[in-house]
């Protein structure tokens, strides 16, 4: 039995370039396919070559998703990393190259051309339809990934699930108790435990782990800074006794237009600039400090980071 719920602000599955099906006497799809017009996602499912070199990997993971579910012959459940897709979770690194859905009919994990099939249970509740798609609700999906993902991704999505709204801790907790016997059950716990809905990136969830795992004193996250002008915005970091504000600066605000909000790259740099003036101008702040995806994946190099504007250890 299945629940209808809404998809998040945005629709993951909207499709920016259509699927070309072909059928088993389509020659000319065939043809097209063996020259290198059509890329091949899956059994009679293509898309335009020159489609598929212009997209990003977000738009080729939903391409994916849709062979996938054109391919099938039920429909499937999505799961995992497509779940984390469609909730609009925080993920590190690229998506798979097979598209996760589970199957609690079969006896086996298995991975097809284009699926990687997952044999599990499905409780009542545990499968949602968002806009005519089924896959496992925000609390399933963070579960299944928590117990599959390494500690620092799996911290990622509980981070984005609690800071989206779309569970509690006390929903994933009991969701995970029903999971005691799973493998790296005990991870999940740690990884759950560890979760703050004020992390608002994976960026930002990347960096909590390295924080902690060099030793160096948490942060409160999403402070609030004002001045004569009123609020200047949230920051990422803030350790009050070092008068330290620390932002982890990814690429994609300052390369893709849905994150610049119409503005151009420059303009961007510019109101950045601006905020920046305004942090160090605020009282308390000494420093503010920046660091990107190389420091946050290393513990070591962000502990340095941060240690040259006087962040400390743990008390």
């Amino acid at each position: 039995m299945t629940q209808t719920l809404l998809l998040p602000p945005r629709d993951r599955l909207a499709l920016s370039s259509p699927l070309v099906i072909s059928g088993a006497k389509d020659r000319a799809v065939r043809r097209a396919a063996a020259s290198g017009d059509l890329v091949t996602l899956g059994h009679g499912v293509h898309v335009a070559a020159d489609a598929w070199r212009e997209a990003d990997d977000d738009e080729r993971f939903r391409l994916r998703i849709a062979a996938a579910r054109r391919v099938s012959r039920s429909e499937p459940v999505l799961s995992h990393a497509a779940a984390a897709f469609i909730w609009d979770l925080p993920w590190i690194g690229p998506w798979p190259a097979q598209v996760p859905a589970t199957d609690p009919t079969r006896a086996f994990t298995r991975s097809a051309q284009l699926v990687r099939w997952h044999a599990a249970p499905l409780a009542v509740g545990d499968v949602v339809r968002c806009e005519g798609v089924l896959v496992t609700d925000p609390h399933r999906t963070s579960i299944d990934l928590a117990l599959t993902l390494p500690f620092p991704e799996a911290v990622a999505i509980i981070d984005g699930c609690l800071n989206r709204g779309l569970s509690t801790r006390a929903d994933l907790s009991a969701r995970l108790d029903g999971r005691k016997s799973a493998r790296r059950a005990m991870s999940a716990r740690r990884a759950l435990a560890f979760g703050d809905p004020g992390a608002a990136s994976a960026g930002e969830s990347l960096s909590r782990v390295a924080i902690a795992e060099s030793g160096l004193c948490a942060p409160e996250l999403q402070r609030a800074f004002h001045d004569h002008r009123g609020l200047i915005g949230y920051v990422d970091f803030w350790w009050a006794e070092a008068g330290v504000v620390g932002e982890f600066d990814g690429v994609k605000k300052y390369l893709r237009s849905v994150y610049r909000g119409g503005r151009s790259m420059e303009q961007v740099l510019l109101d950045e600039k601006r905020r920046s003036d305004r942090l160090l101008a605020a009282p308390g702040v000494r420093r503010l400090v920046r660091w990107g995806w190389k420091e946050a994946r290393d513990p070591a190099l962000l502990r340095a980071v941060l240690a040259s504007v006087g962040v400390t250890g743990r008390r």
